[in-house]
Order: structure tokens, then sequence, then C-alpha cells
């Protein structure tokens, strides 16, 4: 393929040593966010940081979460960028069980608290329409252990997905559906989608056998 229909990821990523830079980054943020948690809302200054601070981390999770993915796309037979494409999802994820406490900590302040540090600080500007959408989706915000659980699934609900992506990209030959009579019915995994074969209800079995939304799959050999 001719370079200029592919991705220059170098624009995003330009090695192995900035990926590290960049999680080390994120993870010294967080920190620091963490360390904000009860003074955040003690003066108007603290609130900018701690938004700032927020900021950068999403953008910087954003850029390690696009590259690995584009990577991985771009030939997705390369073991090395699928490994890359799933540690850098759970570090996405483990981030996010972290930042957890964000929106449950900013509702515990009134939005008429919030535009009284807003209008303190003229720095803090760009952030009010933030805190207005914000405010609008107050009864739909958990307390923080609620907020924690649905964040700590995350890292469940990706399995199926993460699967069904392999599974469809590997080199390997998984042999057909069959149905009670031992007919074949359809190659494993082609004109499929997520959504149809996400929902795993068995395992792989001693027989080879892998059940996908109740159909039982015999593949030709094992995917490791």
């Amino acid at each position: 393929i001719d370079n200029r229909y592919k991705w220059d990821l170098s624009l995003l990523i330009k090695n192995d040593k900035d990926i590290k830079v960049k999680k080390d980054e994120v993870l010294s943020d967080v920190k620091k966010l963490i360390s904000l948690k009860n003074k955040a809302f003690k003066n108007s200054d603290n609130l900018l940081l701690f938004l700032q601070l927020e900021e950068k981390i999403d953008a910087n999770l954003g850029i390690l979460y696009l590259y690995a993915n584009l990577l991985c796309d771009s030939d997705s037979t390369i073991t090395k960028s699928q490994a890359l494409k799933m540690d850098i999802t759970n570090f996405y994820n483990d981030i996010s069980s972290k930042l957890s406490f964000v929106s449950p900590m900013l509702m515990k302040h009134s939005y008429e608290e919030v535009t009284k540090l807003i209008d303190n600080n003229s720095k803090l500007d760009i952030y009010r329409h933030y805190f207005e959408d914000f405010y609008r989706a107050k009864e739909h915000i958990l307390d923080e252990d609620k907020e924690l659980l649905i964040s700590e699934l995350s890292h469940a609900m990706v399995v199926g997905r993460n699967a069904f992506y392999n599974l469809t990209n590997t080199d390997s030959y998984l042999g057909y559906v069959k149905d009670e009579n031992n007919q074949e019915l359809l190659e494993i995994m082609n004109n499929t989608s997520v959504e149809s074969t996400v929902k795993v209800t068995g395992k792989v079995t001693a027989n080879e056998a892998v059940k996908l939304g109740g159909i039982e799959i015999i593949p030709s050999n094992t995917v490791s």
C-alpha cells in the first residue's frame, strides 16, 4: 500500500519510549488529581488546576488509545500490536476506575458554588458550559462507590468485544458452525458482527467446543 494512503501514526506516538513517557505522565497527573480530591473547591485556583489536570489526563489517554487501536488495525496479524492494544485498553480502564470519584465529588457542590468560583477567576470561564451540562445530568450520577463499581465493570465488558476482534483477524482456520444434524452452516466468524457474537455463553471445553450466543462451534484447531 502506498504510504500516502496509510496513517502517519508518528504524529501521535513516535516510538515505544513515547508510549512509556505518556503512560508515566498520566500516572503522575492522576496522583496530583487525587491529591486535590478534597481541596478542589477550596479556592478557584485549585478548581482550575483540578480541571486542567483532568483535561490533560483525558487528552493523553485519548492519544494512547487512538494510537494503539490504529496501529493494531493497520495490520491485525502482528502480535505485538495486538498486545499493545490490550495493554492500553487495560491501562485506560484502570485510570478510569481511579478517577471514578470525580463526578460524585463535583456533585457534592452546588452549581451556585461553582459559578461563584468561576466568576472569581476568568481562566475558569471556559469551563462554564461544561458545568452547565454536568449539573443537568445530576440525577443520573451515583455516589462514589457505585460509580467505581460501574467503572470496574468496564474490564469485563470489553472481553467479548476483544475476543471477537482477535478471532475475526486470526490466521487460524476455525472451521464451520454446524447444526444439530452436523450440517455445516457457515464459516465461523464470517459475515457476523460484534453484536451477534459478543455474548459468550460458554467457554472452551475439552472437546474444543466454543459456545457463542448459544450456538455450538466446533473449530478444526484450537486458538490459544
